[in-house]
């Protein structure tokens, strides 16, 4: 944890990041979709992450970037938010997808975004498990998001850390080494570890009492963590809500079917920060505040076995970049059709694949604007 005067040491600036996990377990977005992006008006995010876990993927390719319906319904809520965000970057690999959103100030600082995906159920034929990412820069700090659905059932512990293990092995970018080179990276979704030593009807009455810590205290990843097996260096905020899964659809009753599943917390947001770098410029030291961590237990959420969860972030990016070029900010001219004006700074070598691109300013998606 750091103070808020750590924020702002060493020339860095405030960046609040917000990520959210939900396995829709194939449902169709639901009506007031909003409160899922509600924020309050005085602490908006700058970079909204949403990883979705078994989305609806009738008509989707495999892998893919084209609007869907998921994309659509987030876009519109966002739309009602009093700050303008823009999607920089979505993928989607079968059932699973991960969108990027960042609040239109920011968007002159983000460069050499990538993604990349992983598939680790069937030998990696098959895409409905594993994970999807996407990494960018905000001027000299790079960030990394993955949205991952791991091995599900309780006895399959190896199996998702073998999981991790080979999304952190396979997933490589053109700026940045692998998963692990970067600044920041926030690790979000379905990753299926569950409660160990403890019955359903204890585990229910734990959760009627609010003792989470007893839940807790025999959660698999938890356990995974502290032995070192799995997210090396990752921290994830305190959890002070009850077990996202396994709920009846439609209902807030854990499970009653005939599999009688115990309620375990699936859907988690860890967060990792590098601890130290340097260059020839600046030192830059990385810090991160969790903010909030919490489920949405909404009843507009019932129509999945999941219930979303949200983590909001304060963290430190150094934005302060010199642009190969700028441009020169012209009167207004009459008569002259496509000409603009820009000074090199002598790092700039023109090509003819150059080009510029006006982009309206209520513009929520950078990638249909470009295209």
């Amino acid at each position: 944890m750091l103070g808020n005067r750590d924020l702002y040491m060493k020339g860095g600036q405030e960046l609040r990041v917000s990520c959210i996990t939900w396995n829709t377990a194939e449902c169709t977005p639901p009506p007031e979709l909003e409160k899922l992006v509600k924020y309050n008006p005085r602490e908006y995010p700058d970079v909204i992450a949403i990883g979705l876990q078994e989305i609806y993927i009738a008509n989707l390719s495999v892998v893919g970037l084209g609007e869907d319906l998921w994309t659509s319904a987030i876009k519109e809520a966002l739309g009602a938010l009093a700050e303008s965000f823009i999607l920089i970057k979505t993928i989607r690999m079968w059932n699973m997808q991960l969108l990027v959103w960042i609040r239109l100030p920011w968007l002159h600082y983000v460069h050499n975004i990538e993604t990349s995906y992983t598939r680790t159920n069937f030998g990696g034929l098959l895409g409905s498990k594993g994970a999807v990412s996407v990494r960018f820069e905000i001027g000299q700090t790079s960030i990394c998001f993955v949205n991952s659905h791991l091995t599900a059932h309780l006895q399959h512990v190896n199996e998702r850390i073998r999981d991790y293990d080979d999304i952190i092995e396979t997933q490589t970018f053109k700026n940045s080494t692998n998963i692990l080179d970067h600044d920041y990276i926030y690790w979000l979704g379905d990753l299926n570890f569950r409660i160990n030593n403890l019955d359903k009807k204890t585990i229910e009455d734990h959760i009627t009492s609010n003792e989470y810590d007893q839940l807790l205290a025999n959660d698999q990843l938890k356990k995974s963590m502290n032995e070192g097996l799995i997210f090396l260096g990752f921290k994830e905020g305190p959890i002070n809500f009850p077990p996202t899964y396994k709920f009846d659809v439609n209902s807030d009753k854990y499970d009653t079917g005939s599999k009688q599943r115990k309620p375990a917390y699936t859907d988690r947001i860890l967060y990792y920060t590098s601890s130290y770098s340097s260059d020839d410029d600046v030192n830059k030291s990385f810090n991160v505040l969790p903010m909030e961590y919490r489920a949405k237990m909404d009843s507009i959420f019932q129509r999945s076995d999941h219930r979303p969860v949200i983590a909001n972030f304060r963290s430190i990016v150094y934005a302060h970049f010199i642009p190969r070029i700028k441009f020169a900010i012209q009167p207004i001219v009459a008569g002259d059709i496509n000409i603009s004006y820009y000074v090199d700074n002598g790092a700039y070598k023109p090509s003819s694949w150059d080009w510029i691109a006006l982009v309206d300013v209520n513009c929520q998606r950078i990638i249909t604007a470009l295209s």
